[in-house]
């Protein structure tokens, strides 16, 4: 995935379309984030503090049910959780992890 999406922004960096006026410009980084060492601390700080709060989730009764669903589907629904409500807890905290990217 980030091959392809390095492939896309030299392809459009490199070629001219019809109709378009303007140039291809990367986005901008956050302010506060001038220099690639500060920003680079901000993601690292930002990847670890990700893998620690999945960890602490992966202990709490979200995370267990998580394993259970992983593990049987008809098991954990015979435990009395709902298999539909955990696949999209999981699928919720997916996307916010992937938004943070």
């Amino acid at each position: 995935t980030l091959a392809f999406a390095t492939a896309i922004v030299a392809v459009f960096s490199r070629h001219s379309f019809p109709g378009v006026l303007e140039d291809f410009f990367r986005s901008l980084r956050p302010m506060g984030f001038s220099s690639d060492r500060m920003y680079f601390v901000f993601s690292f700080l930002l990847l670890v503090a990700t893998g620690l709060g999945l960890e602490r989730l992966g202990r709490t009764r979200m995370g267990h049910a998580w394993r259970a669903v992983r593990h049987s589907e008809r098991a954990t629904a015979a435990a009395g959780l709902s298999v539909p409500l955990v696949k999209l807890s999981a699928f919720v905290v997916s996307a916010f992890i992937a938004g943070l990217a």
